[in-house]
């Protein structure tokens, strides 16, 4: 069975992304990320990363990013985090890791000037990332942050970041990499494109309770919305509902209808705390189901329609596959378009927090 690689699919020979089966696939936003050039590897060895935020306790995926950056032919030479103690150890096990060495730093700054880094991975907590980010601008250094962008106290934030970012010419990507599944929910359900999207609905389980695991994962089911129909500053939600405002709640669903350019359509987001690997998931448009599969060891990801079985590549590699090819080849355009996606997921995001504080 062949594997759908996510973001380096079915490229002609002129380099110029397609879909498996050729054909396009509408107006989804999202497949602007998979119509990528492929590019020769030794192109990308020439990119130096540096990472922030190298360990696990918090359920950080910076390991997994760097690893990712790697794969795609780029480099992970240093990394950064407060304390230089935890710091050390986690840059060893990332150097075994990549089975290379990687230098151990306390601040951005520091690293960005000694290593004469191409570009950062922010993988920090989301306390920290906006002081990351603030050094990334002043170190003129594109970056690729884990979501959401900013803390939830922090949102108002996010337009002043974005316009400095434009003005410097520097690539701002969020890690949002749901929408990059959508071209295995086109094998599984072929037909459901191209006509009017009027429900969106994702299943997720987060390690977190409570409003924190909505704050963790919201950014996901925008970034969903924003890949199937249009989403601008006239877009407003004109519901939103919780099913549970509980402290520690271990289950929720944020229900809201949003209106804009597009059609009235339904967004929901079901969240099911679990700890323990592999997490159920699964997405749906106008109805249309698919379920992720995860096989252990190795990670490999398949959706299914309980028919069908389409194994994929891992989206958020495809993500980080993406970053690193808007680096090889900038574009002004791009750099627009993901920055007025972030800045309407962020007002989107605020609205959504907003009614559940004052709900509270």
């Amino acid at each position: 069975m062949e594997t759908i690689a996510l973001g380096q699919c079915g490229c002609d020979e002129d380099g110029e992304g397609r879909d498996q089966d050729g054909e396009g696939v509408g107006n989804h936003a999202a497949h602007d990320l998979i119509r990528v050039r492929c590019w020769p590897m030794q192109v990308a060895k020439n990119l130096r990363f540096g990472l922030v935020g190298p360990g696990r306790r918090r359920q950080g995926l910076g390991p997994f990013l760097a690893a990712h950056v790697e794969a795609a032919g780029a480099r992970v030479v240093a990394a950064a985090g407060r304390d230089l103690a935890r710091t050390e150890e986690d840059v060893l096990q990332l150097s075994k890791r990549l089975g290379h060495a990687v230098t151990a730093h306390t601040s951005v700054a520091g690293m960005a000037t000694s290593e004469a880094l191409d570009a950062l991975i922010i993988a920090a907590p989301v306390s920290a990332h906006r002081e990351v980010l603030e050094a990334a601008l002043v170190a003129g250094l594109p970056v690729l942050c884990e979501k959401p962008l900013v803390a939830p106290d922090e949102l108002d934030r996010v337009g002043e970041l974005l316009d400095r970012f434009l003005q410097s010419g520097l690539l701002l990507m969020e890690h949002c990499q749901w929408p990059l599944t959508l071209s295995a929910l086109t094998q599984l359900h072929p037909g459901f494109e191209g006509g009017a999207i009027d429900r969106v609905e994702l299943m997720i389980c987060p390690g977190a309770r409570g409003r924190q695991m909505i704050e963790d994962s919201l950014s996901h089911l925008l970034s969903l919305v924003q890949a199937l129909v249009p989403v601008d500053e006239t877009t407003v939600l004109r519901g939103v509902e919780f099913t549970t405002h509980a402290t520690e709640a271990a289950s929720q669903a944020v229900t809201m209808e949003l209106e804009g350019p597009m059609p009235s359509l339904v967004a929901r987001l079901l969240l099911e705390h679990r700890l323990e690997q592999p997490r159920p998931a699964w997405l749906a448009v106008n109805g249309r189901r698919m379920d992720r599969e995860i096989e252990l060891p190795g990670y490999k990801i398949s959706f299914t329609d309980g028919d069908r079985s389409i194994p994929v590549s891992d989206p958020a590699a495809a993500l980080v596959y993406c970053f690193v090819q808007f680096l090889i080849d900038p574009d002004e355009q791009r750099i627009r378009k993901t920055s007025d996606d972030i800045r309407q997921r962020a007002r989107l995001y605020a609205s959504v927090l907003d009614v559940y504080s004052a709900g509270v």
